[in-house]
C-alpha cells in the first residue's frame, strides 16, 4: 500500500520495477503468470497487487524468496521517493 501523495509517475515506475524484478529472477516461475498492478484506492492508501509463484517446493526456501521480494519492494519504493501508507485520518477544525 502506497501513500496517496504518490505521483502517477512514481506508481508506474514502482509497478514496472517490481514486475521486472520478478520476471528477471530465477526465484519465480514466470510461466504461471506474474501480475503486478495498481489494484484499488483504499481509505488510506493506493493498493498494489503482486501475484507470483516461487520455483521452490521447499517451504523454507519459499520464505527466503518471499523475504527477498519484500526487501526488494521496499528498496524500489524508497528509490522512487515514495512511502508506504498506514491507516490515518485527517481532522479539519473550523474557526468560528
Amino acid at each position: 500500500t502506497l501513500q496517496y501523495y504518490s505521483t502517477i509517475d512514481q506508481l508506474k515506475k514502482i509497478r514496472e520495477e517490481i514486475e521486472s524484478y520478478i520476471n528477471n529472477s530465477e526465484d519465480f516461475n514466470q510461466s504461471t503468470g506474474v501480475a503486478v498492478r495498481i489494484e484499488k484506492f483504499s481509505d488510506s492508501s493506493i493498493d498494489l497487487l503482486v501475484r507470483c509463484f516461487t520455483n521452490s517446493n521447499s517451504w523454507s526456501n519459499s520464505l527466503e524468496v518471499k523475504e527477498r521480494l519484500a526487501i526488494e519492494i521496499k528498496q524500489i519504493v524508497e528509490k522512487n521517493k515514495a512511502s508506504f501508507a498506514f491507516p490515518s485520518q485527517s481532522i479539519y477544525v473550523e474557526k468560528k
